[in-house]
């Protein structure tokens, strides 16, 4: 008798798995290819690189600065005092610490940028991906980058990108 129940509870799990199964559909996508390729995701791209340029120009700056400086010091070393040249040392030592905390500072913000981009994206993209997955009956949307192996025909990243070139051409970061 318990040989039959455990042999019923078997046959029903794989029936209701076999059943759930076929009303499952799960596509994947993939993120960094829409962030490549569409229009939305270049454009905050080139936005991205244009304040990373712009940072990068004024720490080179302020590089060229710090470097003059200690040239100025080396070639008045012979000239100067003892205290002179520690005051001097000392003053481009702040500096240098300084500018060490705004390289810092800039790479913080460039992360923060492309995770403050990234965000903006998803927020657009979800109600796309919202109604694409209600119209296809899709029941789960993974990232590829989550997926091991995969059939091409279950990546829905062309069809997204289409859709989201149609429905979006820019995001500002700033906002």
């Amino acid at each position: 008798m318990k040989l039959m129940i455990k042999l019923l509870f078997v046959l029903s799990f794989f029936f209701i798995n076999s059943v759930y199964s076929e009303n499952t559909k799960i596509v994947y996508i993939d993120m960094d290819l829409i962030i490549k390729k569409s229009i939305v995701g270049i454009d905050l791209t080139k936005q991205i690189n244009e304040i990373n340029k712009k940072n990068l120009a004024d720490i080179k700056k302020l590089e060229q600065e710090l470097k003059n400086e200690d040239d100025e010091i080396g070639k008045k070393k012979n000239i100067l005092s003892e205290d002179e040249i520690k005051s001097k040392l000392n003053a481009l030592n702040v500096k240098v610490k300084s500018y060490q905390k705004k390289v810092q500072k800039n790479r913080m913000e460039s992360n923060n940028n492309q995770i403050k981009a990234t965000g903006k994206l998803l927020e657009h993209l979800q109600p796309i991906l919202s109604d694409y997955s209600k119209s296809n009956a899709i029941s789960l949307i993974l990232q590829k980058k989550d997926i091991i192996i995969g059939r091409n025909d279950l990546n829905i990243t062309d069809d997204i990108i289409k859709i989201l070139n149609k429905k979006i051409k820019k995001i500002d970061i700033n906002q």
